[in-house]
């Protein structure tokens, strides 16, 4: 599990409108487009390193892990 804060890296804030009780909630999506990003990149760098490690091919997986 994570210990980022989510709500803090996507400047979330809720505006409590008191008068009508129309609370708005926003978040900065430029903020939220790089964390997908770099969600892409993990899982990119994750598939690489898969297919380094298991050839489906012969069936035999590598015993070079570190990488």
């Amino acid at each position: 599990m994570t210990e980022r804060n989510f709500e803090r890296e996507l400047h979330h804030y809720v505006y409590r409108d008191m008068e009508n009780g129309d609370d708005v909630e926003t978040i900065d999506y430029r903020s939220l487009a790089n964390i997908l990003e770099e969600l892409c990149d993990r899982i990119e760098k994750l598939e690489k390193d898969r297919e380094e490690w298991y050839h489906p091919e012969s069936g035999i997986a590598s015993n070079n892990i570190n990488s």
